[in-house]
């Protein structure tokens, strides 16, 4: 071994006796100095990666950066930018990308390591490639791991297991498609650039990820094998993934890193959001007009029934028919057996089992001598527990501990305060914070639910979870009796689903057509065609027909006349009110002042607190803040809606003040919020115009073919 060899080996020798030294897995190292005498390190100056992570006997590959070179300003820019980079990825921390990078995560899909199952069940499939983008190519393999990462999120978002077709259903086969492809062609162009991550990295980069972490909290080389063995990817093919998103990384952060956005459109922002109103406002109801709304004649209840024609009308109405399968319907099928049940019970003790609660709040006090004075005032009935609280400066939420069990106290504690009969005044108690008053809100008795009352809870809960599992089962059996042509009927009397007919229209919504999914498959299905087995609500499957469309049709006035009463008088008030409001608007604008105006009107006048554009005002709609801010200071205006009618006057306009220092903060987060936005739509744009040059190709029928043969 010639003497650059020999020195690659006493630095990987002195790293290891470094990282042994501080305790950590000197076998981390074993295959290094074997490598080295080999000529399996590179003598280029660098500690290889593919050495240091690989345990003795596992396939080892050199892993090298790319040497390109790139010419002129820009890219000589580029390349100091790149390694400077590339410097913060060795100092900052480890695993640290995707914390600068956090839009980018956003924009891409996140998609994690786990998810094996599809790997496997395609595994005897040829390595083929169903996508590419220029010269890089999107391998059978590379997509079916994504795939399920894709599933393995899903699934733990809704909590429930979703198997290929539902996965499919949901579209995300395309998502993760989609995603490779905007990937690849980064990739590309990160290559086309000379832009490549080096080594260490890598290395950083591959230590610092918690799934190859051992027991001891550290890297461990057999973990780190044994995941990417069910991944079903090589050490140095995980390696290129690798170094290929690092790539990628440092090509989107010098594309959007540094964003700033213009202090001027940061202030305009804040100044807009930032702006507040106080208001005084009057509600208006019926009790406030000057004559109560009268009852209808006969005249006006049939000039009203020909003026409002569409309250009156039935909505195209489609008449359906169906087969179905919910979960409520198979978990009525199904037989859990009582072992099961009380499994399930005795795995949930904290559900159907409770200690007594107390709900309490505590005082602390600096001495036990001013402890012993204030339970004497309480005593004696000179203050009360709030009044005390308040006294010392303490909201309601300073001393409100919740409910409390015994097990969850100090012994002292809960001696005395599990010692009191019912609500009251407790202490003092010495405390870990010193002593303390307790008031003692209310108990909450003990339950125990034994297992007899909760059985038909925990089987119903069993049966749906099946249920569910076992709706998958029959959907391939039902897409192919639809295929082969069976009717309705013959597909009821072949499998567990149900047959049925519904009318759905904007207002029909009981049960099944009540589902948005089978009513959106029914308002674009056409007549008498049979539509594809879709997914509903839940779990559940269907298919439909339409058997017949009836046109909007006007009921008779006979039909609906015992409720026109009752609309013409919602009507006949809300007009009444109007024309009230607007007349007080009016003496307003004629010059009398707000406040007079409502107290002669015997309206009680309500100040708000300083309102901004997006709050949710007590006592107000916030649907009127946006015409309050359209008015100036002092401006009076009124506000309609179903609940009520109110008059309202802009009492003051406090304008946002940059200097007030609880300001500072909301200053600093509009302005992170504006600079990630513009990052987010810079690097999109580069994104979609560097997709757009290269060009995409997608191997469909491959594609296709891959996602059949999966479970």
């Amino acid at each position: 071994m010639n003497g650059e060899g020999q020195a690659i080996e006493q630095r990987i020798a002195a790293e290891c006796q470094a990282n042994v030294g501080k305790g950590q897995n000197g076998g981390l190292c074993h295959a290094a100095p074997i490598a080295a005498r080999h000529g399996k390190v590179k003598h280029d100056g660098r500690i290889h990666l593919t050495p240091l992570l690989h345990p003795p006997g596992a396939r080892n590959r050199t892993l090298q950066s790319s040497g390109r070179a790139m010419n002129g300003p820009f890219h000589q820019g580029a390349q100091t930018g790149i390694t400077d980079m590339l410097g913060s990825f060795r100092t900052s921390g480890k695993g640290k990308t995707s914390q600068v990078l956090l839009w980018v995560v956003m924009a891409l899909l996140a998609f994690g390591l786990a998810g094996y199952s599809l790997v496997g069940a395609a595994s005897g499939l040829a390595t083929t490639n169903v996508a590419s983008v220029g010269d890089q190519k999107i391998s059978r393999q590379d997509y079916l791991t994504a795939y399920q990462a894709a599933i393995n999120n899903l699934q733990r978002q809704l909590n429930i297991p979703i198997n290929n077709q539902q996965a499919r259903a949901f579209g995300i086969d395309r998502q993760v498609l989609a995603q490779l492809i905007t990937q690849a062609a980064l990739e590309g162009e990160a290559a086309d650039l000379g832009i490549s991550a080096g080594d260490d990295a890598v290395r950083e980069e591959i230590l610092a990820k918690p799934e190859f972490t051992g027991p001891a909290g550290r890297f461990e080389p057999e973990t780190y094998s044994f995941v990417l063995q069910r991944t079903g990817l090589s050490a140095p093919e995980y390696e290129e993934k690798v170094r290929r998103d690092l790539a990628r990384s440092i090509l989107e952060a010098g594309i959007s890193g540094g964003v700033l956005a213009p202090d001027i459109l940061a202030d305009t922002l804040l100044a807009y959001q930032g702006e507040q109103r106080v208001l005084s406002y009057a509600i208006l109801s019926a009790n406030s007009l000057p004559e109560p709304v009268g009852d209808p004649t006969e005249e006006q209840l049939r000039t009203f029934y020909d003026e409002n024609p569409e309250a009156y009308t039935v909505p195209e109405t489609r008449v359906v028919s169906y087969v179905a399968l919910t979960p409520e319907d198979m978990a009525a099928t199904m037989e859990i057996p009582d072992e099961a049940v009380r499994e399930a019970f005795d795995n949930q003790t904290a559900r159907f089992n409770s200690e007594e609660r107390r709900l309490i709040d505590r005082i602390v006090f600096g001495t036990s001598e001013q402890a012993e004075e204030a339970r004497t005032r309480l005593d004696a009935g000179e203050i009360d527990f709030a009044g005390l609280a308040e006294e010392r400066g303490l909201a309601p939420t300073d001393i409100e501990l919740g409910g409390r069990t015994a097990s969850s106290l100090t012994r002292a504690e809960a001696d005395a305060i599990f010692a009191a009969e019912g609500p009251s005044i407790v202490g003092p108690v010495t405390t870990d914070l010193g002593p303390a008053l307790f008031r003692i809100n209310a108990i909450v008795a003990a339950r125990s639910t034994p297992f007899e009352e909760a059985a038909p809870a925990l089987r119903r809960e069993l049966a749906e979870a099946e249920a569910s599992a076992a709706i998958g089962d029959w959907i391939n059996d039902v897409q192919d009796l639809l295929a082969g042509g069976a009717s309705f009927e013959e597909i009821a009397a072949e499998t567990p689903l149900t047959q049925g007919t519904a009318r759905i229209n904007e207002r029909l919504g009981e049960g099944l057509a009540a589902d948005p999914d089978f009513r959106a498959e029914a308002m674009a299905a056409d007549p008498g065609g049979e539509r594809d087995l879709i997914d509903i609500a839940g779990g559940g499957i269907a298919a439909l027909r339409v058997e017949e469309i009836v046109p909007p049709t006007l009921r008779p006035y006979e039909d609906v006349a015992a409720g026109i009463p009752a609309d013409w008088r919602v009507v006949a008030q809300q007009t009444a009110l109007h024309d009230y409001a607007t007349s007080l608007l009016a003496r307003i604008g004629e010059g009398e002042t707000f406040d007079s105006v409502a107290q002669d009107a015997g309206l009680g006048v309500t100040t708000s607190e300083p309102l901004r554009r997006n709050d949710a005002p007590e006592g107000l709609p916030p649907a009127i803040l946006e015409p309050a801010f359209a008015l100036e200071e002092g401006a009076s205006d009124i506000f309609e809606e179903l609940s009520g009618t109110y008059l309202f006057r802009v009492d003051q306009v406090v304008p946002f003040d940059p200097e007030d220092e609880t300001a500072s903060g909301e200053a600093d987060a509009v302005k992170a919020q504006i600079s990630n936005a513009i990052a987010f739509d810079l690097f999109g744009g580069f994104a979609q115009a560097t997709q757009d040059e290269t060009g995409a190709s997608v191997n469909e029928t491959l594609l296709d073919q891959t996602l059949s043969q999966l479970p």
